[in-house]
């Protein structure tokens, strides 16, 4: 992953946005050793960790301070300390895995030649640091580092705050009753993102000599997503890298707006209530919680296709609207970073398949949408992968509706994706097509929930 994936914002500098950029905050000339403002020191040394602890603890009004036990690690050592914790696959696991990433190349989604590699080591390649859920430590990545004393400072501030998040909310526990899907997982991840970015960018301004109301806040989060979309176009794993670009930008953006109609109190509802989907995040605060609500209660009981026994159900899961996005990019030729038709789907769920007799990988993806004309629409344009099903030829990527819902085919090796839908017998819940599936799939599941990637909070 590249270096600027690790430096989440690209944006601008608070500072170069402010629109006044030589004025002090209200805590200028304080008692340098105030345990209540950000004063930059070096985060390898014990007594910075308890000063850290400290001013965050009083800026969040938290009841106590916590020290939380702090490593420095190298990235090797921190993918071998996650393979260590890991269950050893099989062949066979290793295979259904990476049959299912390389399904979902067939959508744009993964390389066409990605390798397996345990997706929750995928971590080091773009993270400056972590919280641990399970251990309650703080482990900094040191290669990702920049040498930058300030920058290492506010990346202990944004876990500062995850620790007491997890004090005050109980994380494992909020991850329990929210992240039950991939795309309610980003929802719940936006929120706790969220917050510590949004008050990392508060010590940033601070450490400048600035007040938050000198900031243009709409400016900055234009310019920071703005420049995460165009690192999501770019990207050679957008399913991988999905965690590591969405939450931040976006998910700060929803908690200033909430910070900003009731102070902490507004940010602390949004935790009773978590986005449930990237759609509600991105549809804005204002419009949280009773809108632009995830229905996947409406798709699951028809979201997935029930096949011949001969095909081989790998896994699945609820997509998200961030990765619909992709697929769009990539498979439509479309070229604007956002496609406006994503904000119609309510709901979506894919399925991968490996066709026992022929080895094929069959992709079969069922959207939800408000608009499924519009949708179809963009899928069938002139450079697009798509056809319409059933058009005369042979196609290894078509799209039909049913039920009004639109349904994307993607079949592999030169196999004809026409042949899989006259194949469909019937629709079925997650739950049931999962019912049936080889043990290797749990393994799959379990990452589509989210649950194993964030035990560790970047």
């Amino acid at each position: 992953m590249s270096h600027a994936i690790r430096q989440r914002s690209e944006a601008a500098p608070l500072v170069l946005l402010a629109w006044l950029t030589a004025l002090t905050t209200g805590c200028a000339g304080e008692d340098a050793l105030d345990p209540c403002s950000y004063q930059v020191c070096s985060i390898d040394d014990p007594a910075c960790i308890e000063r850290v602890a400290e001013a965050v603890a009083c800026k969040l009004d938290a009841a106590e301070v916590v020290v939380p036990k702090v490593r420095m690690l190298t990235a090797a050592e921190v993918v071998a300390e996650i393979e260590a914790g890991l269950e050893t696959p099989t062949p066979e696991q290793v295979r259904d895995i990476t049959d299912y990433f390389l399904g979902e190349a067939l959508l744009g989604l993964m390389p066409a030649d990605y390798e397996y590699t345990p997706p929750q080591a995928h971590i080091a390649d773009w993270a400056i640091a972590y919280y641990s859920v399970t251990n309650k430590e703080i482990v900094v990545i040191t290669d990702n580092l920049d040498g930058d004393p300030e920058q290492a400072y506010l990346v202990m501030v944004h876990e500062m705050i995850h620790v007491y998040q997890d004090e005050g909310r109980n994380l494992e526990a909020l991850l329990d009753a929210h992240a039950t899907t991939y795309d309610r997982f980003l929802g719940l991840r936006a929120a706790i993102e969220g917050e510590a970015s949004f008050y990392d960018s508060l010590a940033e301004i601070e450490l400048a000599g600035l007040a938050s109301s000198e900031i243009d806040w709409a400016g900055y989060y234009a310019r920071w997503q703005g420049n995460v979309l165009e690192l999501a176009a770019a990207t050679e794993q957008p399913s991988l890298d999905a965690v590591a670009l969405f939450p931040y930008s976006f998910g700060s953006a929803f908690m200033f707006a909430a910070d900003q109609d009731a102070g902490r109190g507004g940010v602390e509802a949004v935790f009773g209530q978590p986005p449930d989907s990237v759609r509600q995040v991105q549809a804005g605060h204002d419009r949280w919680p009773d809108q632009a609500r995830n229905r996947d209660d409406l798709l699951d009981t028809h979201a997935a296709p029930k096949l011949p026994d001969r095909y081989e159900f790998l896994g699945g899961g609820h997509e998200s609207a961030w990765l619909l996005n992709t697929m769009l990019q990539r498979t439509t030729g479309a070229a604007a970073l956002w496609s406006a038709v994503v904000a119609d789907v309510s709901a979506d769920y894919l399925s991968v398949f490996r066709d026992a007799d022929t080895q094929a990988l069959v992709a079969v993806w069922r959207i939800q949408t408000d608009a499924a004309p519009n949708l179809t629409n963009v899928l069938l344009g002139p450079s697009s992968w798509w056809v319409a099903a059933q058009s005369g030829e042979p196609a290894s990527h078509v799209v039909t509706q049913v039920d009004g819902d639109v349904v994307l085919v993607a079949i592999s090796d030169a196999g004809d994706a026409n042949l899989v839908i006259a194949e469909i017998e019937a629709w079925q819940s997650p739950g049931e097509l999962a019912a049936g599936a080889p043990d290797s799939v749990d393994v799959r599941l379990r990452r589509r929930g989210g649950r194993d990637i964030l035990e560790l909070v970047p």
